[in-house]
């Protein structure tokens, strides 16, 4: 079995780096399985994106990591093997992001950042034995939808939202050992 890691939401914190970008605190205004950060803060997407886009090295490369990130990852490790345990993210469409995701990577988890794919289409990498784990609904269709295995990461912003305080590391652990 190999398993691919999503970056933003599930290693980096992706709306911890927002709210420091924006200056407000994010994570009590959200509704359940809403997933954008506009939509959260009245903004448009293209606002929130030119605001990322103009703090690009310090959001996407001092992005912070999120509290259970290294459990995961070497829960993962034990599980199937360093070799077998990938980063699978999707890149801002400044070509910018792809550079400060790959020296985030190198900050915090250097063996990952030679097993490293960052695509827009995540779901041309499923295939039978392969598992991913992301916070995005859409993500873990297609991946499933392509013939690979996925959990789904229970966040505030998906589908899972009403399992954030049940399903934490050690349960997605458990859930990986079932598919292996």
């Amino acid at each position: 079995m190999q398993i691919f890691l999503d970056m933003d939401g599930v290693l980096s914190d992706f709306v911890g780096a927002s709210e420091v970008l924006l200056g407000t605190e994010l994570k009590s205004k959200w509704k359940n399985s809403v997933y954008t950060i506009p939509t959260i803060v009245g903004m448009s997407e293209v606002d929130f994106w030119n605001k990322v886009d103009d703090n690009s090295e310090k959001f996407w490369g001092e992005m912070p990591l999120c509290e259970d990130a290294g459990k995961l990852y070497r829960g993962c490790i034990n599980l199937v093997g360093k070799d077998n345990v990938f980063v699978a993210s999707r890149p801002s469409n400044n070509p910018e992001s792809s550079k400060y995701k790959l020296i985030w990577l190198q900050k915090y988890f250097p063996s990952l950042a030679k097993r490293f794919f960052l695509c827009k289409q995540k779901y041309l990498l499923a295939a039978p034995g392969r598992v991913l784990i992301d916070d995005s609904d859409d993500e873990v269709q297609m991946w499933f939808n392509n013939g690979g295995s996925t959990i789904l990461y229970p966040r505030p912003w998906n589908s899972g939202y009403h399992k954030v305080n049940e399903i934490g590391v050690p349960e997605l652990l458990a859930m990986l050992d079932d598919l292996a």
